[in-house]
């Protein structure tokens, strides 16, 4: 065995015992003139060097001197180069934590209102009249606001609606509703709108009409109601039971709701039944012969069918024809707005009133409406814990088709006003609500 398998075995531990203190005694010999030698060599050194004459010796040590210096600026150099990329690490960790902070601010509040209903979003348009130019603002929520309303919210809609924006998709709300003759400022209500959220502090200022406060609702819409009303009352044993749908049980609750109502100035929304399903010049014909027995229902919204079972109630408002669209919005939906010029013009109002009273306008109108609103997705689904149904594409097609025939209208009135009604023979019954 060669020494060199010797030691590989001694590594690995695979020598004998007496072949394992041989080796050990071996490396302690050679480690000791290991020493030896090192000791001899550095004092070869110490003799060489002093035995030098004096002027090699003092180029040594100048030499010596020269290497420290160098050491020393080369020290400086790094420590100055460490400082540096130190500075450059601030500058760099500050700059984008500035961008973060600028970001966070600047950045991720409009990023985030992009991403929600935006009710602050605004539309400035110029109008001039002579020398003098003038500017509407028409807001998102505005706009969104008064179509929803006039299609589902009768005397409930807004001329004066503003949102606050809290930045991060949050905003405040307030709405003022709508005054119109006869009546005062109702009760203005409040909210926010978190994230594409809506929470009113009064909720129920957005419920809609119940359906079965019309006398028609559920009822064949090719007979008179008055008949099929009495069908469905049966008396057995002196007991009556009653198969209808409508808010009172018979015909005469209603007519006895109305007349406990206190007789005073206290106003009324009321919700006024045709005795059959009325055409558009019709539904005229009964409010402008209320008006002859001097009777002003205000803020009047006629219930419009908006299907062949009756069962969707949408609508338009009769008497407050409003500025509440861009008239520009009409080049896609056609009378969305009634007004033909931007800002106030007295020739333009007195137009909007006749088109009012044309079946074709209203119609177009009422149809532009529900298209409208079936292109506002976020503000639809903001309004889905309220409402929906109202803005399906199906109900815009079957009034394009059919027109406009109604089964009643609600309107604000008083006690006087709703006996007047009662005494009609158009009108069968009215369910009368506190207003505001």
């Amino acid at each position: 065995m060669s020494y060199r398998e010797k030691i590989e075995r001694y590594k690995k531990q695979q020598l004998t015992e007496e072949e394992t203190k041989e080796v050990e005694a071996e490396i302690e010999k050679t480690e000791a003139i290991s020493d030896y030698l090192a000791d001899r060599l550095m004092d070869d050194l110490d003799e060489d060097f002093f035995a030098k004459d004096g002027d090699e010796q003092a180029d040594t040590k100048e030499k010596m001197e020269q290497s420290t210096a160098s050491a020393k600026e080369f020290e400086a150099y790094v420590k100055k180069s460490i400082h540096r990329s130190f500075r450059r690490m601030g500058m760099v960790v500050g700059g984008a934590v500035l961008a973060v902070v600028l970001f966070v601010q600047f950045g991720m509040s409009p990023l985030m209102s992009s991403l929600y209903y935006n009710p602050t979003k605004t539309d400035m348009v110029e109008t001039k009249s002579g020398d003098i130019t003038y500017e509407t603002s028409y807001s998102q929520i505005g706009m969104d606001f008064h179509v929803y309303a006039e299609l589902g919210l009768p005397c409930k809609g807004s001329d004066n609606l503003q949102a606050f924006s809290n930045g991060y998709g949050n905003y405040q709300i307030l709405i003022t509703p709508s005054i119109s003759f006869g009546t005062k400022r109702g009760t203005a209500t409040a909210g926010q709108i978190r994230k594409g959220k809506l929470e009113l502090y009064n909720p129920n200022y957005l419920q809609g009409p119940p359906v079965n406060y019309f006398a028609g609702y559920g009822l064949d819409r090719d007979r008179d109601f008055v008949s099929q009303m009495k069908e469905n009352v049966v008396e057995e044993d002196g007991e009556l039971t009653i198969y209808n749908q409508w808010f009172y049980g018979t015909l005469e609750d209603g007519q006895e709701a109305i007349a406990e109502l206190e007789d005073d100035n206290t106003m009324y929304q009321a919700y006024v039944s045709f005795d059959r399903p009325k055409t558009f010049t019709e539904v005229n014909e009964i409010l402008n012969s209320l008006k002859e027995q001097d009777a002003w229902p205000s803020l009047v919204w006629i219930a419009v069918y908006g299907s062949e079972d009756g069962g969707v109630t949408v609508g338009y408002d009769y008497d407050t024809p409003q500025s509440m669209t861009p008239v520009s919005l009409n080049e896609k939906y056609p009378e969305l707005s009634l007004y033909e010029k931007e800002g106030y013009d007295d020739a333009d109002y007195e137009n909007v009133k006749k088109k009012m009273q044309d079946e074709s306008v209203m119609t177009q109108h009422l149809v532009s409406m529900l298209r409208y609103m079936g292109d506002q997705h976020k503000f639809v689904n903001m309004m889905e814990e309220y409402t929906s149904g109202i803005f399906d594409k199906s109900i815009a097609d079957y009034i394009e088709e059919n027109g406009i025939s109604s089964y009643g209208f609600s309107c604000i009135a008083t006690k006087a006003d709703m006996q007047k009604m009662l005494e009609m023979d158009d009108i069968i019954g009215i369910v009368p609500e506190s207003w505001n």
